[in-house]
């Protein structure tokens, strides 16, 4: 089905010649009419990133001596060595790549060509040297003859399309997967996938086979899957399209995400939301979302949606998901995915998070961690398809908050959306959309509780301590996490002479003892109330919980401190710089 709808997709994207491809080009050797060279030009802007890409002559290769006509790497084309290259097999690489051109210049007869063939017989690499000292053997290089590039011409194109077809017409015919009709297939795909995080430089095979396990019927390679070579192009380009396309792909190594619609002119999805969670993009998808397909007259949203999430696998592209659905549906199930993860901040600000944030809130940002790939192949499964997210998330942001001992709104927003995902897979009316954005007074669940009680012992131990060295957080987090039964008594204890010292702060002339009471009084008094007792042990979705209802309290106590000056040292300590978040209105 994947194969089949790609091919489908060929025919909304301009498709390059036959057995062209999308070829970047760094040097142009000009020539004249005769052969003669004139200069070299290095195609390349001030920063030294490449500025010409051009479809041209392009083949599937591996270990072998292949070249590509009129369009290839230095050292097929002028024989210049890469430094680690073996110096006897570059000149048999420039040997066949003379060889090639030669040929088409006798199938064609065209005077580029013969051009081209003329100047390689009487190649002078010293002169070339001599202009481009830090001449790089691994960028593509082509030839120009007057104003035209010979791999232009009609006549090469049809000469590559005949001499590079990967299918052998005197083969066995068999059904092709894709289009259903009898013909040859290709033992290898003709076209290689570029842009996919992770893979081989030289590009990527959809369908392969490279064991006796993977082979059926004592059919190899590409055979397993037999494809005629028509279609293995028209997917092939497809797929490399949709990658080159900022509007049609996501890339968060090690995953690369595409999408697109089946017929563009008709509706209208934008996935970059995903990526930048940009108030004006986020308000206008949950408008559109809430509106409904009963509002809109100029686009169709039951056109159809289909998105892919795909990694490498050495040479090989692995199709880790698959989702076939309407725009209609894609836009709810994205809305419902930005509902679910948004939060309050440390500043009383509505928030929601970018797709690599909240992937990123499962590792450890100051090392080298890398996430697996299962947490953005989740996250992005639910924003488009819908249902749960998987409890291996919350256990992996639990560890993470338990190391570091602190709640970013990030992990607040992923342990949300974990949880709410498998409460209730509707979320998305207006009467619920603030649902756990903020402390829950009306939560009654002991370990949401506990949480909030742990962060509002921090901020009483704060108020009476200033800055120290290592708070209750830094110390009993985790025990407080997993066993509240076992540290909050003692916790409590400890902070009896706290409250004393500073509740004259609050109203140091007030001879009554209920109006004495400030702030952390009243508010560690309420929590007690409802707290009958401390569970001996939460489970995981307790300890998210437990981490939901510490954050909570934490931001609330923060954004009041924010408005009343209070806790100057502790706002700037206990915000993430680094952490990428988006503000909405309260009004949306």
């Amino acid at each position: 089905m994947f194969l089949e709808k790609l091919s489908a997709y060929a025919e909304q994207i301009d498709m390059p010649p036959s057995m062209y491809q999308s070829t970047p080009i760094r040097y142009v050797i000009r020539l004249d009419a005769d052969g003669n060279y004139l200069n070299i030009e290095e195609l390349v802007d001030e920063k030294n990133k490449l500025t010409f890409s051009r479809n041209a002559p392009s083949c599937k290769r591996s270990s072998g001596i292949k070249p590509k006509l009129l369009v290839d790497n230095g050292e097929y084309t002028i024989g210049i060595a890469r430094e680690k290259s073996d110096p006897r097999r570059v000149q048999e690489q420039h040997a066949a790549y003379v060889a090639q051109v030669c040929e088409c210049a006798v199938e064609t007869r065209e005077p580029l060509v013969i051009a081209v063939t003329h100047y390689l017989r009487s190649l002078d690499i010293g002169r070339i040297i001599k202009e481009k000292p830090d001449f790089d053997p691994s960028a593509n290089i082509t030839f120009r003859v007057g104003d035209c590039y010979p791999f232009d011409l009609d006549s090469v194109k049809r000469y590559w399309a005949t001499k590079a077809a990967a299918s052998d017409d005197s083969g066995p015919v068999m059904q092709c997967l894709v289009c259903g009709e009898m013909r040859p297939p290709v033992e290898r795909l003709p076209i290689v996938i570029k842009g996919i995080p992770g893979g081989q430089a030289t590009g990527l095979t959809l369908i392969s086979a490279n064991a006796a396990a993977f082979e059926s019927y004592g059919l190899i390679a590409s055979l397993i899957a037999p494809t005629c070579e028509a279609c293995g192009e028209r997917f092939g380009n497809a797929l490399n399209a949709l990658l080159r396309e900022n509007k049609t792909h996501i890339v968060i190594p090690p995953l690369a995400y595409v999408f697109w619609l089946r017929d563009p002119g008709t509706a209208d999805l934008d996935m970059q939301s995903l990526m930048n969670a940009e108030p004006a993009d986020v308000k206008n998808l949950l408008h559109a979302a809430r509106r409904g397909r009963s509002e809109s007259t100029l686009i169709d949203d039951t056109t159809a949606f289909y998105a892919a999430t795909l990694s490498a696998s050495g040479a090989r592209v692995v199709l880790r998901d698959w989702i076939e659905t309407s725009v209609e549906t894609a836009r709810q199930n994205l809305a419902r995915y930005f509902t679910l993860q948004q939060i309050q901040d440390y500043q009383g600000n509505l928030i929601r998070f970018p797709l690599y944030s909240l992937i990123n809130a499962t590792i450890n940002r100051d090392t080298q961690e890398k996430p697996q790939p299962q947490v953005g192949l989740a996250l992005m499964h639910v924003a488009l398809h819908g249902g749960e997210l998987p409890k291996s998330l919350l256990y992996k942001v639990v560890l993470r908050i338990r190391a570091s001992r602190n709640v970013q709104p990030v992990q607040a927003a992923l342990i949300k959306m974990v949880l709410l995902s498998q409460h209730d897979t509707t979320i998305l009316n207006n009467e619920r959309d603030d649902y756990m954005t903020t402390v829950s007074e009306d939560e009654k669940d002991a370990a949401y509780l506990c949480g909030r009680l742990l962060a509002q012992l921090d901020y009483i131990q704060h108020r009476a301590l200033g800055k120290v060295n290592a708070t209750i957080v830094d110390r009993f987090y985790g025990t407080a996490s997993v066993s509240p039964a076992v540290v909050f008594p003692r916790l409590l204890k400890g902070a009896i002479p706290h409250l004393a010292s500073i509740r004259p702060d609050h109203n140091a002339n007030s001879k009554s003892y209920s109006a004495s009471l400030s702030y952390p009084d009243r508010e560690l008094a309420r929590l007690l109330e409802q707290l009958s007792s401390f569970p001996p042990m939460l489970t995981l979705k307790e300890q998210g919980r437990f981490a939901l209802g510490f954050y909570h309290q934490k931001a609330q106590i923060l954004s009041q401190a924010a408005k009343t000056g209070i806790a100057q040292s502790l706002t700037s300590e206990d915000i993430d710089s680094d952490a990428v978040t988006t503000s909405v209105s309260e009004g949306e």
